[in-house]
């Protein structure tokens, strides 16, 4: 983690995010009692942004993901949370799955 300064509604929102993409990987990334690994991150970005990205290198996601017509729970609440950051969300998961979430931060 980079030393950074944010809002307490804005670490908040971020700990939401935090917790259910980690839940996501926990229950899906790793089937039968597979192992394997969750790396997160948060760091200054590009122009001012934060970026909070949460990595496995478990199973990945159907090639027919995608994240605006998923109907899932986990996934609504991440995009609404990201939303409510005035975020962008962006998915990868061809080799395992990684998750970046940014958003305007403090400099």
């Amino acid at each position: 983690m980079d030393k950074i300064n944010i809002d307490i509604d804005t670490a908040i929102v971020c700990g939401q995010i935090f917790s259910e993409l980690y839940s996501n990987c926990i229950k899906h990334a790793f089937p039968d009692e597979r192992s394997g690994n969750i790396k997160v991150t948060m760091r200054r970005a590009d122009k001012g942004r934060m970026e909070l990205k949460v990595v496995d290198d478990g199973i990945g996601l159907p090639e027919d993901f995608n994240l605006h017509k998923s109907a899932t729970l986990g996934m609504k609440l991440i995009g609404a949370l990201t939303t409510q950051l005035n975020g962008e969300i962006s998915i990868d998961g061809c080799c395992g799955t990684s998750v970046w979430i940014t958003f305007e931060g403090k400099q």
